[in-house]
């Protein structure tokens, strides 16, 4: 069974989660819990372990998520080219 990092990326890279624009993939909070049927603050704790600092880290099959504003989330274009 995928865990949860490896399902939230097979959910964006078939395209069955998100909004997909130049910068990235945006998603909100509300299509995670959806999706996965997970609690808010479990899902959040899981999305902050996936986090990179803008420009600052590279991007990794480990950290590859951007937060934006409350509850959305830009995950980095360069994750595809890891996949």
């Amino acid at each position: 069974m995928k865990n949860f990092k490896q399902q939230f990326i097979s959910a964006i890279s078939d395209g069955e989660l998100g909004v997909i624009d130049d910068t990235g993939t945006l998603v909100s909070i509300d299509e995670l819990e959806q999706m996965f049927s997970v609690i808010r603050p479990e899902l959040s704790d899981m999305m902050s372990a996936m986090f990179i600092e803008e420009n600052n880290q590279p991007v990794t099959t480990e950290r590859f998520v951007i937060p934006m504003d409350k509850g959305h989330y830009r995950v980095h274009p360069d994750i595809y080219d890891l996949i």
